[in-house]
């Protein structure tokens, strides 16, 4: 799959038919492993920040007279959305790492 998706070049095969991977093939492979394990992470943290804003979202509802309970609410949602946003430049990083390979 890494090689359909481009995270990995095709290696060189040999006439018995064996795969020549090199170090690069190798470095490849760990940079694209781990950034697909930031995207499981990152979905998960997404899942949980959905989650999140849903509640954030009802206790704005119930809390509408409490301006204190809306600000409260807002910078949760706003520090939830920064570290999303963080989690999505790390991906672009390394997945931009294994491209220039």
């Amino acid at each position: 799959k890494y090689e359909e998706w481009g995270l990995l070049q095709t290696p060189e095969r040999k006439p018995n038919g064996y795969w020549v991977y090199t170090d690069v093939h190798i470095k490849q492979f760990e940079l694209a492993k781990k950034a697909l394990q930031s995207v499981i992470v990152q979905a998960g943290e997404e899942i949980k920040n959905a989650k999140e804003a849903a509640e954030i979202c009802e206790v704005l509802c119930e809390a509408s007279e409490s301006e204190d309970s809306i600000v409260s609410a807002c910078d949760k949602l706003v520090l939830s959305l920064e570290e999303a946003t963080q989690n999505a430049y790390e991906v672009k990083q390394l997945l931009l790492e294994i491209k220039e390979m």
